[in-house]
């Protein structure tokens, strides 16, 4: 089971990089990909290691915190 901090600090990652998009949406074009595709691919990586951790503590069989 991965550190608190660890999981706080995946979640503190997709949220930096959805404000990083937000922001470039209110400031510029929509279709800017430069600005947008790098915290885009941040937050899409963290929600996929936060996803991999709670499918594996998730999973029939397993024992919670173990």
């Amino acid at each position: 089971m991965p550190h608190p901090a660890s999981v706080r600090f995946e979640i503190a990652q997709i949220v930096a990089a959805l404000e990083q998009v937000a922001a470039a949406l209110a400031t510029g074009p929509a279709g800017d990909a430069e600005r947008l595709a790098p915290a885009v691919r941040r937050a899409h990586g963290a929600a996929l290691r936060l996803s991999a951790y709670l499918d594996d503590e998730l999973r029939p069989g397993h024992d919670p915190g173990a």
